[in-house]
């Protein structure tokens, strides 16, 4: 029997998974059947911006945009792991809005040299968005950085 792919489904607008949470999916060069990678706005009052995936102008403006449109204060970059359909557009985004970048030390170890990573990430660190609380946990696996 044949395989059939299908098209990405995936929504490509903004949308609000929970309140606290946006996901904003970015068009990256990621694994086939996938075409976007989630990148994920969390808080209220101030917000991290976690994985500002794409490597595509287009798309490091659309996020920017959604950003400005959202209005709160940007406190810093949050990376998950090192792959680079997750950390396409971090140089852009940071250099736009003037953030830090956080990571696990085993991320910003396999980023050295590609992506400045100003602050580690520690499981445990939890940080207080307007009311709504994120918890650091790191899962290795996927990658030995993954938080």
């Amino acid at each position: 029997m044949t395989e059939i792919h299908h098209p990405d489904r995936a929504p490509h607008a903004p949308f609000e998974q929970q309140p606290g949470i946006l996901v904003v999916p970015l068009r990256t060069p990621t694994l086939p059947p996938a075409t976007h990678t989630n990148c994920v706005v969390l808080g209220r009052d101030e917000l991290i911006v976690v994985d500002p995936a794409s490597p595509y102008s287009e798309e490091q403006d659309r996020l920017l945009a959604v950003l400005r449109d959202l209005g709160e204060p940007v406190r810093a970059i949050w990376l998950t792991h090192h792959h680079a359909d997750h950390v396409g557009g971090v140089g852009a985004l940071s250099a736009a809005m003037d953030l830090p970048v956080f990571a696990h030390q085993a991320t910003a170890e396999r980023l050295a040299g590609m992506v400045q990573v100003d602050e580690f990430l520690y499981s445990g660190d939890v940080e207080d968005l307007g009311g709504f609380l994120v918890e650091v946990i790191h899962s290795p696996g996927h990658a030995r950085g993954h938080l």
